[in-house]
């Protein structure tokens, strides 16, 4: 059995490859803790010896790190390493309604705020030896196509002269890092290529400084709203979790933009708005 743990683990490029393939509705609270539910008992017993976490990181703004830490890991990974000088809260959600076509890879509007933002962003950084670096994270390639077009636009007209700045999709971004990280939606529902854990684990963490949310945030909101309030997720008292605690059945996103919502919520954060 050894023997088998160790191949198993040693190819496996992620925990979260484990997933591939399970709906995201299967989960309550934390991807992994519910993976423990769907594997053999045996398995993770047996992977443990030859698996880690990163429990401590130096990288994110502890606003940053919460989120993830509480989703992905369940509060046993991702603790932050230094304390921060400032306490509020470094996620900016940005409604952005409309050019979000069914079944579209692109949407033309989330693209022109983020180059706004940039814009701005840009004017306001004083011209200094380091220029920051900004991410623009997106799941799919033809809105990563069109970010980067807009962005070397913006570049040719001199306009990010202080900022270094790159577009990536989910599955490009790993291993990466920057002060600041857009992500741009394109959709206003989640599907099962947008929904994976992995993918939205690596691009929530990347950002040291600031991550800025593009699209309908609302729509997200509203399906785990109404999720909570569906009579079907009242406790039953026999689910596989073995508690009395109801399970909303929603996409991942939906529980992420929840959570982060709750986070703002709770530092009274800001919102802002197209």
């Amino acid at each position: 059995r050894a023997d088998i743990a160790a191949r198993f683990a040693v190819n496996t490029v992620s925990v979260y490859d484990w997933l591939t393939g399970i709906p995201s509705e299967c989960f309550d609270v934390s991807p992994l803790k519910e993976l423990l539910v769907l594997s053999p008992r045996e398995l993770p017993d047996a992977i443990a010896p030859f698996a880690g976490t990163l429990k401590k990181q130096y990288r994110m703004h502890s606003s940053l790190s919460e989120v993830p830490r509480r989703l992905f890991y369940f509060g046993d990974a991702l603790h932050d390493g230094k304390p921060d000088d400032t306490q509020e809260c470094r996620v900016v959600f940005v409604q952005v309604t409309g050019d979000g076509v069914r079944g579209s890879e692109t949407n033309t509007l989330e693209s022109q705020r983020i180059c706004a933002m940039l814009d701005q962003l840009n004017a306001g950084q004083a011209v200094q030896k380091h220029k920051p670096a900004i991410m623009v994270v997106t799941p799919y390639r033809d809105q990563r196509a069109l970010l980067a077009e807009s962005i070397d636009e913006l570049r040719r007209r001199g306009r990010l002269d202080n900022l270094e700045v790159d577009a990536y999709t989910l599955d490009s971004c790993q291993g990466r890092e920057a002060e600041y990280v857009f992500v741009s939606l394109v959709r206003d529902r989640a599907t099962p290529f947008f929904d994976m854990p992995k993918r939205w684990n690596v691009a929530l963490t990347r950002a040291m400084h600031g991550l800025f949310i593009v699209g309908n945030i609302d729509a997200y909101l509203q399906e785990a709203a109404r999720a909570r309030r569906d009579p079907r997720n009242r406790p039953s008292g026999n689910g596989r979790n073995g508690t009395d605690q109801p399970r909303p059945l929603m996409s991942l996103l939906a529980r992420i933009m929840e959570t982060y919502d709750r986070q703002l919520a709770e530092a009274k954060s800001p919102r802002s708005s197209t």
